[in-house]
């Protein structure tokens, strides 16, 4: 049961999610997300009740964490710019796809899938939204796998494929990259570039 609400927090960018019923938070995820929990459900068909249950944990979790937060007042599309990706990353920009109301995707011309998201935190409790993670990182200690990271923001933690970044004054946002993400020279420092600049805006 734990297992399905730790990847469930980790997906971004993340759909808004409340605590009803399975089909209920089905429909609030993008198809990427479908996908992903169809094969969640596949590893839990043992317990038919554990995918419910870890749902519900995960949106406890990030209704715990809208009660800290505040609503960052700028579109997830304007942390960053396509002129600071295509820097930092030496790719092409080719399509930004606005997700309301937290996410946004940059998609790159490379040879494989590669993209930048962004999100933003709302202080309505989505779903793994920036200020959940800290929450688990939090309440897990010495066991979170998370990574924190110095100077960048108030805190800031490393997810291995993302940073989470706590803007101070309860604004969180979050710059992850997906797809092939080793076609970057070095993901963490190219996300801590961006985070940077996200500051400047938040």
């Amino acid at each position: 049961m734990r297992a399905v609400a730790v990847v469930l927090l980790l997906l971004t960018p993340l759909a808004a999610c409340g605590s009803g019923d399975e089909s209920d938070s089905m429909d609030a995820l993008t198809a990427e997300q479908e996908a992903v929990v169809d094969e969640l459900q596949e590893l839990v068909t043992d317990d038919e009740n554990a995918f419910e249950e870890g749902l519900e944990e995960a949106a406890d979790r990030s209704s715990a964490a809208a009660g800290a937060a505040v609503a960052i007042d700028l579109p997830p599309c304007d942390l960053v710019t396509t002129a600071e990706i295509e820097t930092v990353t030496g790719f092409a920009v080719e399509q930004v796809t606005d997700t309301p109301p937290i996410d946004c995707r940059f998609d790159l011309v490379a040879d494989s899938d590669l993209y930048i998201v962004t999100a933003i935190d709302d202080a309505e409790g989505r779903l793994g939204g920036p200020a959940a993670i800290f929450l688990r990182h939090e309440d897990e200690g010495s066991e979170s796998p998370f990574e924190p990271v110095e100077q960048v923001g108030e805190r800031a933690l490393y997810t291995g494929r993302g940073l989470a970044v706590d803007a101070g004054g309860g604004r969180y946002f979050f710059v992850g990259v997906g797809g092939q993400y080793l076609e970057l020279a070095d993901p963490r420092d190219q996300l801590i570039t961006l985070a940077q600049a996200a500051l400047a805006r938040v």
